[in-house]
């Protein structure tokens, strides 16, 4: 009896136990879930790697997801995902870098929530992020790359920006644009005053902690005792099955976006090498040359190289992503001390006082 009781334990516990690899060979969304779970895990611990204060865990996963989302560069159809889905097309509307920012605190132990802001008929012009930190949900805008602090020093609320939208129009983003250009100041003011005051509740999602289970959490445990080797296994796993039917073109890529996430370096940059190679006009081509410069900046720390990379993107057709790459040109000319350099490429690009973090705040 004994022996038959153990044997029933086995058979049922055993799956439970393994069940990061057990969710391969259920249904799809048991196995997507399953990996999103732990892929979005390993990306919120290695980008806050060595951070104790969940206020600076926030922020970098912040500034995290706003470098790594591209603000709909040129057409953009919405289309059905999940967070990990959003960032690996690299390609979002506001509502989904909320949702992707939300997902990464989420997963770093913090309750967070996109909130879809309204205007006084009841339109959305605008989703950000509240994260619950020191006892009040906190407001961070990943697409604007904001957040507002009031004269305490605590971050400010959603409450605290609808009772003085002050806070917001004299942010020292908003008074840069204002310095560039008066016209483009009042676009935005106007914007913003179309959300501020808040005069009716937003739409807010559920808290993302409520949607990790304890299965994903076994997965978690997986990756914190045996790190790369668990993560390198199941994730070749996953995706020799996820990217079966896909034409190689799409394989590849979605290949060394998994793999740049995760800091799977040398196979996303090989991959990504691999796509420029066969596909150099293709429809990953411009995005794949900006997110390979991301990773010799983020990952490998030459910037050279990474302007050497993002050299090939200057003159592209897609004016867009020339000037997210003059952009980030600047920035490596920045990180190399070379400023006078660095200012004549942030001026050629024009998306300085948009995209720079020193103006997040």
């Amino acid at each position: 009896m004994k022996r038959l009781f153990l044997f029933v334990l086995i058979v049922f516990a055993l799956p439970l136990l393994l069940s990061p690899f057990t969710s391969l060979i259920l249904t799809n969304s048991l196995r997507d879930h399953s990996y999103r779970e732990i892929i979005m895990h390993v990306v919120a611990l290695k980008e806050t790697k060595g951070l104790k204060s969940n206020t600076e865990i926030t922020k970098r996963l912040f500034l995290f997801t706003s470098k790594n989302t591209l603000l709909n560069p040129g057409d953009l159809l919405p289309y059905e995902e999940k967070a990990l889905g959003y960032l690996i097309n690299g390609l979002v509307y506001c509502d989904y870098a909320a949702d992707i920012l939300a997902t990464l605190c989420a997963h770093k132990g913090m309750p967070s929530r996109y909130c879809m802001l309204k205007d006084k008929d009841g339109v959305s012009p605008h989703t950000a992020t509240e994260v619950f930190l020191n006892g009040k949900w906190r407001f961070f805008d990943a697409a604007e790359i904001c957040y507002y602090t009031l004269q305490s020093g605590e971050l400010a609320t959603l409450e605290d920006l609808s009772g003085n939208p002050d806070l917001i129009l004299g942010h020292r983003r908003m008074r840069k644009i204002k310095e560039a250009s008066a016209d483009e100041y009042k676009g935005k003011s106007d914007w913003y005053r179309r959300m501020f005051p808040v005069l009716q509740e937003p739409q807010r999602s559920k808290s993302k902690m409520r949607r990790i289970t304890p299965f994903d959490r076994i997965g978690f445990f997986y990756y914190s005792v045996f790190k790369a080797g668990f993560l390198r296994i199941y994730q070749d796993a996953y995706l020799s099955i996820k990217t079966r039917g896909m034409d190689t073109e799409e394989k590849i890529y979605y290949l060394a976006r998994n793999y740049q996430l995760v800091h799977r370096t040398d196979e996303s940059v090989k991959a990504y090498n691999d796509l420029i190679r066969l596909y150099p006009q293709g429809q990953y081509a411009d995005k794949t040359i900006l997110f390979l410069a991301f990773i010799y900046m983020d990952q490998k720390g030459d910037y050279l190289k990474a302007i050497d990379v993002l050299q090939s993107l200057v003159h592209r057709p897609k004016l867009i992503y020339e000037k997210y790459a003059l952009y980030y040109i600047g920035k490596c000319y920045q990180a190399l001390n070379r400023n006078q350099e660095a200012k004549e490429y942030f001026d050629q690009s024009g998306l300085f006082v948009k995209l720079d973090p020193s103006l997040a705040n």
